[in-house]
């Protein structure tokens, strides 16, 4: 998968908000594309992820080792819990769950 494609979501947004985002891709010969796609506002996945037309995770997938992706889902998966009673609640503990399930379908992929 290429990190421009549009992210399925896991997780069901708390806001229904949708937004047009208009990103300019280049290919591997510098062909500038224009594309517009609509996302959901998702607290896990927010459109400012996006930005750009790069999906973080995807991005990671694409352009990280193994070892450089199992830091980084674990880093936000403790930041994520330890502040989940001070700050944001519920949503913190599923944007950890996010990054638990990335974690595990990395550790199964060998």
């Amino acid at each position: 998968m290429s990190p421009f494609e549009k992210p399925s979501f896991t997780t069901k947004p708390s806001r229904p908000v949708t937004e047009k985002i208009v990103t300019e891709l280049k290919d591997e010969f510098g062909t500038v594309h224009a594309r517009t796609e609509e996302y959901i506002d998702d607290p896990i996945r927010p459109a400012h992820y996006l930005e750009g037309g790069i999906d973080v995770f995807k991005y990671g997938k694409a352009n990280f080792s193994k070892e450089e992706l199992r830091g980084y889902f674990k880093g936000n998966i403790i930041k994520y819990i330890t502040r989940f009673n001070k700050k944001n609640g519920v949503e913190d503990l599923r944007k950890a769950e996010r990054f638990l399930e990335e974690l595990i379908e990395l550790e199964e992929s060998n």
